[in-house]
Order: C-alpha cells, then sequence, then structure tokens
C-alpha cells in the first residue's frame, strides 16, 4: 500500500474543494452585484414562490420547475440574499466534482482521476457564464448516477441504486429535458448489454427500478401542479413553447456542435476528448480487460458522447451555458485518455528514456498547467469586472422614484432589474418575448398582458428595446422605423392585438427621461406625480 500524500483521498477531495471555490467566487455577489439575464429570471420566480406564488399560473417562464424551487431555496437560506444561492451552486459543483474524483479514481486511478477532474473544472469557467444555470445544478445529478451505474454494474443488481438513478433522470429533465443525456447513455448501456447477452430478465428487473424512481418523481410534480391549478400552463410554457422555439435547420443544429467545440477547446478538452472517443473503440477492443473497473465509464462515454451532442443542439442555438452538459462525458474520456498514456505510452517511453517518478510528475503538473493557464487568465479578468454601471443606475432610479408596494414594468426581457429593485412586475408575463413569438403567441395572451397591466396600473415603465432586437420600443416614432434582427426575423413578429397595448400605453403613460448609454426609455403613470 502506497501511503503518499497524493493517495491520501481527504487530502485530495480538500484541495478538489478549494479549486472548485476558486472556479466559482469570480462568478459569486461579490463581483456580480447584478445578476445575468437568465438568472434574473430564476431568482424573480424563486422570491415569488416565497412569497406564494406558483410558477407558470402567477409568473410565465418555459424552464421545467426544478430550477426556481432552487433559487427559492437559496434565497431561503441567504434571507433573500443571492449569496445562499451561490452557496447552493457550491455545494453543488463539490459534490459533482467529488464524485467524479472518486469514480475516476476507482476505474483508472489516481493520476487520470486528477488529470480527468482538473480537466472539466478549468473547462467549466468557459461555459459558466455567469452563473446560475439549469446546467450547472444537473451536474451533480449527473455524476451521481453515474456513480450508481458503476456500483450497480459492479455487483450486477440495481434495486434502490437503479431507482435512485431513475430519480436523478427526473430531477435532471426538471432541470431542463435534454439535460438527462448521462441517463439516457446508461439506459441504452444496460438496454444493449443485456440484449447482446440475452439476460432478458435482468434487462426488465434493472429499467424497471429505473423507470420507477422517475416516473416516482414526476408524479409528485405532476400532482402538486395539478392540485394549484398550474399543471395546464405549466405543460404549455415548458413544452409547447419550447418545441416551438427549438424549430430549427440542420444546418443551425450542426453549427451549435461546432460552436460547443470551439469554445471548450480553450482548455483542449474537447479536442483530447474526441481523439479518445475514437481511440476507445479501439482500446476497448484489444486493452479492454486491462480495466476491468472502468469498462462501464468507458461504455457510457462511447454512447454519451453522440448522445450529448445530439441534446445540446437540439434548439439549434449556441449559448455557451448549453455546453455544461458535455462535461460529465468529456471528464470520463479524459479520465480515459490518461489511463491509456500512463498504461500504454509511459511504458514504452521507459525504454526509450529513462523517466523517474519525479519526471513523471513534472509531465504531469506541465500538461495540467498548459490545461489550465487560459482558464486562470480568464477567472483573473473576471475579478476585475463589477456589476454593470447602467444596471446600477437603473436600479437606484426605479427605487428612487417607486415604493416597495409599486408595480414596476419592464419592456423587453430584463427581468433581473425587478429583482435587483425588489419591484414585483405587474403581470405574468414579467418578460414579454412569449409575445411576440409565431406559433406560441395568441390573441388571448395579449389581451390578459393588457388587462393586467390596466389593472394593476404599474408606476414606471421601463423601455429596453435599445438593447433587445427582440422587442419593439413603445415610442410610436421609433416603433415604426424598428424590425427583429435578421436572425431572428422568421421566430419573432408582434400580433395586430398589440397596438391595442400600445394605445394604452400612449393615453396613460408620459415620457419623464432615458437612462444610460443605450437609452432606455422611462415613462410614468399620468396618475402619478415624479419625485
Amino acid at each position: 500500500m502506497q501511503m503518499g500524500w497524493m493517495n491520501r483521498q481527504p487530502v485530495l477531495l480538500t484541495l478538489l474543494g478549494l479549486l472548485v471555490a476558486g472556479v466559482l467566487i469570480p462568478y459569486s455577489p461579490m463581483f456580480e452585484e447584478v445578476p445575468s439575464t437568465d438568472s434574473g429570471v430564476f431568482l424573480y420566480i424563486g422570491e415569488q414562490i416565497l412569497n406564494g406564488a406558483i410558477p407558470y399560473r402567477d409568473v410565465w417562464d418555459h424552464k421545467p420547475p426544478a430550477i426556481y424551487y432552487i433559487n427559492a431555496l437559496g434565497l431561503f437560506i441567504g434571507r433573500g440574499s443571492v449569496w445562499g444561492v451561490w452557496l447552493l451552486e457550491l455545494s453543488s459543483l463539490y459534490v459533482a466534482a467529488g464524485l467524479g474524483f472518486i469514480l475516476f479514481k476507482r476505474a483508472f486511478g489516481i493520476m487520470p482521476a486528477i488529470f480527468g477532474s482538473i480537466a472539466w473544472l478549468a473547462s467549466l469557467v468557459f461555459v459558466l457564464d455567469s452563473g446560475n444555470y439549469t446546467e450547472e445544478f444537473a451536474l451533480p445529478f449527473q455524476f451521481t448516477a453515474l456513480y450508481l451505474f458503476c456500483q450497480s454494474e459492479k455487483q450486477d443488481s440495481y434495486s434502490w441504486r437503479g431507482f435512485l438513478i431513475g430519480v436523478t433522470s427526473a430531477v435532471s429533465f426538471l432541470l431542463r429535458p435534454n439535460l438527462v443525456g448521462v441517463q439516457l447513455s446508461i439506459i441504452i448501456v444496460v438496454l444493449l448489454t443485456r440484449v447482446l447477452s440475452r439476460r432478458w430478465h435482468s434487462l426488465w428487473i434493472h429499467l424497471t427500478w429505473i423507470c420507477f424512481g422517475a416516473i416516482s418523481i414526476i408524479s409528485i410534480v405532476v400532482i402538486y401542479f395539478a392540485a394549484h391549478g398550474a399543471l395546464g400552463s405549466l405543460l404549455d410554457q415548458v413544452f409547447r413553447y419550447n418545441f416551438t422555439y427549438s424549430a430549427t435547420t440542420l444546418g443551425d443544429q450542426i453549427d451549435s456542435i461546432l460552436a460547443g467545440y470551439k469554445t471548450l477547446s480553450s482548455t483542449g478538452i474537447s479536442t483530447v476528448a474526441l481523439i479518445a472517443w475514437i481511440v476507445s473503440m479501439v482500446y476497448m477492443r484489444y486493452a479492454g480487460d486491462q480495466m476491468e473497473n472502468g469498462k462501464p465509464l468507458l461504455y457510457v462515454s462511447l454512447v454519451g458522447l453522440p448522445v450529448e451532442f445530439f441534446l445540446a443542439s437540439i434548439s439549434g442555438r449556441s449559448y455557451v451555458h448549453y455546453y455544461i452538459a458535455w462535461l460529465p462525458v468529456f471528464a470520463i474520456l479524459m479520465s480515459l485518455f490518461a489511463y491509456a498514456f500512463a498504461t500504454s505510452v509511459a511504458p514504452r517511453l521507459k525504454n526509450i528514456i529513462r523517466i523517474g517518478k519525479v519526471t513523471s510528475a513534472a509531465i504531469w503538473l506541465f500538461a495540467i498547467f498548459l490545461m489550465s493557464f487560459q482558464p486562470v487568465q480568464k477567472l483573473f479578468m473576471r475579478t476585475g469586472t463589477v456589476a454593470r454601471a447602467e444596471m446600477r443606475q437603473m436600479i437606484e432610479y426605479i427605487k428612487n422614484f417607486t415604493e416597495e408596494s409599486d408595480y414596476v414594468l419592464i419592456w423587453g426581457n430584463d427581468t433581473r432589474i425587478n429583482f435587483a429593485a425588489k419591484r414585483q412586475a405587474p403581470t405574468r408575463f414579467v418578460y414579454q418575448q412569449a409575445l411576440y413569438t409565431r406559433g406560441y403567441q395568441t390573441p388571448e395572451m395579449i389581451d390578459e398582458f393588457l388587462c393586467e397591466i390596466m389593472m394593476n396600473q404599474p408606476v414606471l415603465i421601463i423601455d429596453t428595446s435599445p438593447s433587445d432586437v427582440l422587442i419593439p420600443p413603445i415610442d410610436h416614432i421609433k416603433r415604426e422605423s424598428w424590425a427583429p434582427s435578421s436572425l431572428y426575423d422568421y421566430a419573432y413578429r408582434p400580433l395586430p392585438e398589440m397596438y391595442a397595448v400600445f394605445q394604452y400605453l400612449a393615453s396613460n403613460y408620459t415620457f419623464i427621461g432615458t437612462i444610460g448609454q443605450r437609452e432606455w426609455r422611462v415613462y410614468m403613470y399620468v396618475g402619478k406625480e415624479p419625485g
């Protein structure tokens, strides 16, 4: 038994925790005083949940429900502060990193585990965006599924472990449906291995346990939202809207995959993972017996890479946080690559040049240094950027002109202003993208939007259309020359019924000035005196 400090798991897990903290600190509220656009929506809905609201019924958004309740929990822990959500991010990422390290260590050994863990955490810097995304919170459930799968395969028994794999599948689905790539790959591996070996009874039992776990969680969620009269709205917003939103072409999907490959190439993880995936086809056939403990992970990675590529590209869009979902499979392939190097290449090098333990360790450290150089540089650059001055100016403006009980409508897609200023929107369409989406928008939705504005009479309306290509301006002169960006022209257009909204605003709101370099126009309700 080796007694070196490198083999002391608690020490390595502590160092891993420091690495996770180092990755996340630049994304903390210390530097992100104003949340990103998507994060602002999740935080706003989380805050509304704590005040008794039900997503979909009371606030419109098209993500599945898990992310809102995670944000509500974080705000509850932080007593209204975003620090609580950040602590959940930190805990979530540490659980994912810790499980991944333990899993890779058992399958491939200590150095491949260190290499694979650092590789995916360093790469996370380039796709984390501003944090608090669904993909980020799915990571511990994806790594948990991998851990349970390997344990189940080792014992050839799923039972409660299979049930928990199903639970992780449901939670990942409830964060976003296309985050189930790892669990779907596990199911495909179970299916293929049992069918090829004609183990029909085993196949039935294993898949039944997994399905039972997934159905149990989904059933609880369905019953909860049905009991609160929100199930129909959930199905409409999460499924009908997203099917409309995701209408795309094969060319867009290929571009999305290539964009993800390019984004993650900064650390080399996408290139090395792709090479490892190709080499693994051969390695599995000729050297698979040398890595009995790693076979389940090898099978999952071979199936999982094309599955993850497909799922991430469904919408044809290339938002960087989409590619967080690739990292568990990439981490397996990076660890596998390091294992293959250590067992196949390094012994041959020893016959050519004399490599001692110190030299070998130096090679590994140099590889890790090269892989981590750009992420570290990016993190240092982030710590030099504070919240957007324009946003701070806007928030202070709203607080000075309104009371906490006043409604404020952000005309556009910037819900984070409502959250940061602690002002409620007058309508469940807290941002209005749904009202302009072709194939989804309806006159009834626009009528509901107008009725809620008329009933709640927001004191201020902030027109953010100058920074949003989808939203037409409130001002009729500017609106005459407005057209959505050619990139989105096919997908977004206002219905004729929207002009009743513009008429009401023109009659009941007066322009009082602009804010920021983008000249966001501010309108005040005519019954409200300035100051």
